[in-house]
């Protein structure tokens, strides 16, 4: 059928930074792997062991999936590294340094996934794959984190000393902050969406605004009780009722109501990448930014797939 011939063409199609975020990841892949066949050779700790294990199994993996997307797509690979790193002075470096340096690279890759995936809006296959990558490594670096401390090789940062005497919970000072941060920037993202739904002239983007706003709701109530909980002051709230001048409505496109909120999406994923890099005393507000990061990326999964079918987004040049 012509339309199934299509329709299938299009699902291969790349577009120009599609193909560099392969590239891209695939080298960080092998550079890292390479580190770890090295690491192998000075680990002594039979934990740690297992821990380097999980990590190269889990990007060998991304590997051999990566290397599938860039054969089908006919991008030429970096160069793949040394294989089968060996050194006899297995006392020169200690567990506890390539332990460190294992969770510095975790956290690190977080970032480097979020730029694929919130970079690929023509493929939308190839986007699902980078968002699986995230939440593997998300998932990573939260077990590690747990690790990390009961082997006491994670810094204590400050704590924050303004909790409740009655509060047995704790949480350091870049928590406390995030908490707060979050809840500031979930005030402004529940107030834009007031005045959006003001103007905004699609019906069935409208329902779309109105679904987002829920969340934000939600999100807005679950931030508030963490910072009550914690006696961290909450910010100023804003008005719930927003007024527009009939004659300023008709400044607003649709379009370019949908590209704003986009920017605040994207803007979102690296605020809460950042909030969940920088928790690691408290396990629970951990998964709290977790949860938040998640729920942003499906959001911006659907979002893209939306603007797509309305029409509002620019078209990246193609690879090929």
């Amino acid at each position: 059928m012509p339309f199934s011939t299509k329709k299938k063409m299009r699902a291969l199609e790349i577009n120009v930074q599609e193909a560099y975020n392969l590239w891209d990841l695939v080298a960080s892949k092998y550079q890292y792997i390479e580190r770890l066949e090295l690491w192998e050779n000075f680990v002594h700790d039979p934990d740690l062991k297992l821990q380097v294990g999980r990590l190269k199994k889990m990007l060998s993996k991304f590997v051999t999936m990566l290397e599938a997307k860039m054969k089908q797509h006919a991008i030429n690979g970096p160069d793949v590294g040394k294989v089968g790193i060996q050194s006899s002075n297995t006392d020169v470096i200690q567990d506890k340094l390539i332990a460190q340096d294992m969770f510095l690279w975790v956290q690190s890759a977080i970032n480097l996934f979020l730029r694929a995936m919130t970079t690929t809006t023509t493929n939308d296959e190839l986007r699902s794959t980078f968002q699986m990558m995230v939440e593997n490594n998300i998932d990573f670096m939260d077990s590690f984190t747990k690790y990390l401390r009961l082997k006491g090789w994670i810094g204590n940062p400050p704590q924050y000393e303004k909790i409740p005497a009655n509060e047995k919970e704790s949480i350091d000072t870049g928590e406390a902050f995030h908490l707060w941060d979050h809840l500031t920037f979930r005030y402004d993202n529940v107030h834009q969406t007031e005045v959006f739904l003001n103007v905004v002239k699609d019906i069935d983007f409208n329902v779309v605004l109105v679904a987002g706003q829920s969340v934000l709701n939600k999100q807005t109530t679950r931030l508030e009780k963490e910072c009550l909980r914690f006696g961290i002051p909450l910010p100023t709230k804003p008005p719930k009722v927003v007024s527009f001048p009939e004659d300023l409505k008709i400044q607003f496109t649709d379009e370019f109501i949908y590209r704003n909120i986009l920017g605040g999406i994207l803007g979102a994923t690296r605020f809460h990448a950042t909030a969940l890099q920088q928790t690691s005393t408290n396990d629970r507000i951990r998964k709290l930014f977790v949860d938040l990061l998640l729920s942003e990326l499906n959001l911006f999964d659907k979002y893209i797939r939306y603007g797509k079918t309305k029409g509002y987004l620019h078209p990246v040049p193609l690879y090929r």
